[in-house]
């Protein structure tokens, strides 16, 4: 290739370039405080990388352009300065093999953003809206230029270095390749088949059809395993937390409420455990595990994310929440205050402590009762009543408990709680020895009791450990009132 024959197909790719920039400015960047920012979607690092690689060659191909014998350079590295064949095989160790998915993936939260393909629209209804119209035609170009760009870099590069080539370029760069693309319109037209297209591709890319749970971590939702949480039929006593729960929950499954819960207890009586639960008990609830200190954190990002996604409801669990030491100004921005929250977006807090009153306020509020020798046998009560009896007898009931009590003394337990009751009668389930000499037991003349000063010591060390002694003494007066 002669100098006039390089220079013009710099000239093309350097029109290629400004052609891929501009759809990738229309479909992902938005205007900040100071500069451009890239739009809030799931392979956000994708972008950002991809943009590094746009720049870099646009530089270089302004050198090239000026000076065709530059591209000697591209062979080594002498300076500490990054240049495109550094970004290039960067991104090619990130993102080379699923290219192709991610692309279509970051392109189809931009459709998402703006509300399409996430809920039920008509395909007469998409073919015929114009911003879509706009954002596919910026979708197709981009797709189609996107790995184009990379690899006619690199080929005229290779051009200008015959002898050997470049071998600071890693193989895996020269692969990146898309199949054809689903972005299509005939006639600056969606035609209603294209447009079926991609409501089934945005489905098929669509993270939350992978699951009902997700743990949300540096900007992305993750699938998450919680097969460890038992069933609502699972939990044994503690009715009225059931029912208020049971209310709560079915009321956001029904569009009717989506305001805070706001759950407080000692630690052990199944705040999580119950929350979890009772979200997937409703079929169109999805449950999102932020971390804690999300809450402190701008949560427009998260909400807004979610907000589009009006086919689905989302449940923003945060779970052990120290109401002291959070910083509720973004919590209190977005429930009752600036902004109200996106109907198909609920929230419930789980912590140890009791909520500052301008917390509890903007919720509701529900605080589990202590567990005790009450709480305990009610619990061993249910959960006989769930092995098939119609009316447990209460000497097997006491004599349960009791032993219960006696394990935990002989150290078999680490606390006396709901959580540690369940796994000793999910052992008394599995001990046919035990069961019988439970049984045996409830018919003697004298029927074990449980140790209600066991449990009320236990709560005082609990209930001094974190709240201290003002704790204690309302704990007694409460007792004398009884």
């Amino acid at each position: 290739m002669n100098a006039k024959e390089f220079k013009n197909s710099v000239k093309e790719l350097r029109l290629k370039l400004e052609e891929a920039g501009a759809s990738f400015n229309v479909l992902f960047q938005t205007p900040g405080a100071d500069a451009l920012g890239i739009r809030d979607v799931s392979n956000k690092d994708f972008l950002l990388s991809y943009l590094d690689i746009l720049r870099s060659v646009s530089w270089d191909l302004l050198e090239l352009e000026n000076n065709p014998a530059a591209a000697a350079m591209k062979k080594r590295q002498l300076s500490d300065d990054c240049d495109s064949i550094d970004f290039i095989n960067s991104f090619t160790d990130k993102h080379c093999e699923s290219f192709e998915r991610i692309l279509e993936s970051c392109i189809f939260d931009v459709f998402v953003s703006y509300g399409f393909f996430c809920e039920e629209l008509d395909v007469a209804e998409l073919s015929a809206n114009k911003k879509l119209i706009h954002l596919i035609k910026h979708a197709a170009r981009f797709y189609k230029l996107a790995a184009c760009v990379i690899m006619d870099f690199l080929k005229l590069l290779d051009m200008a270095v015959p002898d050997g080539g470049l071998d600071r370029i890693a193989p895996e760069a020269r692969g990146f390749i898309v199949g054809d693309s689903p972005f299509k319109l005939a006639g600056g037209k969606l035609s209603k088949k294209t447009a079926q297209v991609l409501l089934n591709k945005a489905a098929e890319l669509d993270s939350f059809c992978m699951g009902r749970t997700f743990r949300y971590a540096d900007g992305k939702f993750h699938p998450a395993n919680l097969s460890s949480i038992r069933s609502v039929a699972q939990f044994y006593g503690y009715n009225n937390a059931k029912m208020q729960f049971k209310k709560h929950f079915s009321d956001f499954s029904l569009g009717k409420s989506n305001l805070p819960l706001l759950i407080s207890s000692l630690p052990g009586l199944g705040k999580t455990h119950f929350s979890i639960a009772h979200t997937l008990a409703f079929e169109n609830l999805t449950l999102i595990l932020p971390e804690p200190e999300d809450l402190e954190k701008p949560l427009e990002c998260l909400i807004r994310k979610l907000a589009t996604r009006k086919n689905r409801r989302f449940v923003l669990f945060f779970d052990d929440v120290n109401p002291k030491k959070v910083n509720w100004y973004y919590f209190r921005t977005n429930v009752g205050g600036s902004f109200a929250l996106p109907d198909n977006i609920s929230i419930v807090i789980a912590s140890n402590y009791k909520f500052p009153a301008n917390i509890s306020s903007r919720g509701r509020g529900f605080v589990f009762p202590m567990f005790d020798e009450i709480n305990c046998q009610k619990m061993i009560y249910d959960y006989l009543v769930s092995l098939g009896m119609r009316k447990p007898p209460s000497e097997l009931v006491s004599v349960m408990a009791a032993d219960y009590i006696e394990e935990f003394g002989q150290k078999m337990f680490e606390e006396l709680s709901p959580r540690t009751l369940v796994r000793y009668l999910d052992r008394y389930n599995n001990d046919t020895t035990k069961r019988k000499r439970m049984l045996d037991l409830s018919h003697e003349e004298v029927v074990s009791r449980p140790d209600s000063q066991m449990f009320f010591e236990v709560n005082v060390k609990l209930l001094r450990d974190l709240y201290g002694e003002e704790a204690i003494e309302e704990l007694k007066k409460e007792q004398l009132g009884e």
